[in-house]
């Protein structure tokens, strides 16, 4: 019998066997080198994923915080504007004294009136035509400086609702905070300065 071929194919068989577990044992280590290689860049990227959430974070803290100061300042600010407006307003404006310097004017417009078209008789002179201009003028003057009066109070009032209406507008009011506690506080601000800049009907009644 021939056993050449046999042994042959056993030395074969061998090597196979004896090789294969290095092999596969290379694979594994090369597998677990690739792992630990990998690992730094997976530290890296999740470090970097954290420090741009924490660099967002950080700035959506710092615009929370100066809106917070700037809502402050605003508020302030209206509140101070509101009691300017509310002590002018109860100064108010003297109507009844208006009223009787107004009739008055009137009532001397009709004497003119009467004593130059109405009953001007066959002639007149020149010394009533000049005294009639003369009354007629001083009743103009008077008239122009009650209007200028009442012109720059108006121009006081709408002065401070523009003031108080661009305050109101600002953008930082629009900015609420994300706590659910800071929420409700600032809601309630909100309420007091409403209440504290509004002028109400009865005290405006009692300046009418």
């Amino acid at each position: 019998m021939n056993l050449k071929p046999a042994l042959c194919y056993l030395i074969v068989l061998a090597f196979c066997f004896g090789t294969f577990p290095l092999y596969a044992n290379s694979i594994q280590l090369d597998s677990t080198r690739n792992q630990q290689d990998s690992l730094p860049h997976d530290f890296v990227s999740r470090m970097e994923v954290f420090f741009n959430e924490s660099a967002k974070k950080s700035l959506k803290d710092l615009e929370n915080d100066k809106a917070a100061i700037r809502q402050s300042q605003v508020m302030e600010e209206i509140k101070a504007l509101s009691r300017q407006a509310r002590s002018f307003l109860k100064k108010g404006f003297d109507t009844l004294a208006l009223k009787a310097d107004l009739q008055h004017i009137v009532q001397w417009h009709r004497v003119v009136q009467e004593g130059v078209f109405e009953n001007k008789g066959s002639y007149q002179t020149s010394r009533n035509l000049t005294t009639t201009s003369h009354i007629l003028k001083a009743l103009y003057t008077e008239t122009s400086t009650y209007k200028r009066r009442i012109d720059n109070y108006q121009d006081r009032l709408s002065d401070y609702r523009l003031q108080i209406d661009s305050l109101s507008n600002d953008r930082s009011l629009f900015i609420f905070p994300r706590d659910s506690a800071e929420l409700q506080n600032y809601v309630h601000k909100l309420k007091v300065l409403a209440l504290e800049s509004s002028y109400h009907t009865t005290d405006k009644k009692e300046h009418e």
